[in-house]
């Protein structure tokens, strides 16, 4: 299994994030310690931490 952390995402043209993805954003940006830039970039969605394969 390999493991995957939180990683922003280019989505297809047309397309936007859900507000689920929004917000694990902002939190994967307040456990970071981020101090500004909380919201997706326009164009992007945030993938959650995970692991894959197994």
């Amino acid at each position: 299994m390999q493991f995957v952390p939180g990683h922003l995402r280019r989505l297809r043209p047309g397309c936007s994030p859900s507000d689920v993805q929004r917000a694990a954003f902002r939190e994967h940006c307040r456990r970071l310690g981020k101090a500004d830039g909380w919201e997706l970039p326009y164009g992007y969605t945030f993938v959650t931490e995970h692991t894959r394969g197994g």
